[in-house]
């Protein structure tokens, strides 16, 4: 439990220097939560403008990025805000969520054109109906016995291999496999 006090201290200020820039624990963990968000878009950007990333390469990444922060201390944040916060937490989820459907549809559509996923009607549909399985485990209650970072990694690559194309499918079981040294049953 950190309080305002112990932010205070640490910033080196007078929590009335805080409260003059925001109203309240909440807004700080709304105003966290953000910054993070917008750390990590701008991480994944980076990778994939680097390395010449292909989507896969991007998935790869993204995956790894959730599973190594749900095994560490930006996963037990999120457990915390999402416990003691519930509102906060559930309205950065939605806040986002538009920007979310767009990135994920934009991902979708660039998949299709390179033949890796398997053409779709509405790729819209698709991102929300990926964003929504997720969103049913940010709902569960206890979301560290609900979902594993092991777990998590086998959702995502289960679902990308079922709108994979042949080409999709091999290049995801080759990226995941190079990356875990696992061998295709």
């Amino acid at each position: 439990n950190v309080t305002m006090n112990d932010i205070a201290e640490h910033l080196g200020m007078s929590k009335r220097t805080i409260y003059e820039q925001i109203q309240d624990k909440d807004e700080l963990l709304t105003l966290c939560i953000e910054s993070f968000g917008e750390k990590t878009h701008d991480e994944l950007i980076k990778v994939a403008e680097e390395s010449n990333a292909d989507l896969i390469d991007i998935l790869r990444y993204f995956v790894d990025f959730a599973m190594s922060s749900m095994s560490n201390n930006v996963g037990r944040f999120f457990n915390e805000v999402k416990k003691y916060h519930p509102k906060v937490f559930m309205g950065v989820v939605e806040a986002h969520k538009k920007t979310r459907i767009v990135h994920l549809k934009e991902f979708l559509v660039e998949g299709i054109k390179q033949g890796l996923f398997l053409p779709m009607h509405n790729p819209e549909v698709v991102a929300i109906i990926l964003l929504d399985s997720f969103a049913i485990v940010d709902r569960s209650d206890d979301l560290e016995k609900l979902i594993t970072p092991e777990s998590l990694r086998k959702l995502v690559v289960t679902f990308f291999r079922g709108i994979a194309t042949p080409k999709g499918i091999e290049r995801i079981d080759d990226a995941f496999k190079i990356k875990y040294n696992e061998t295709n049953d």
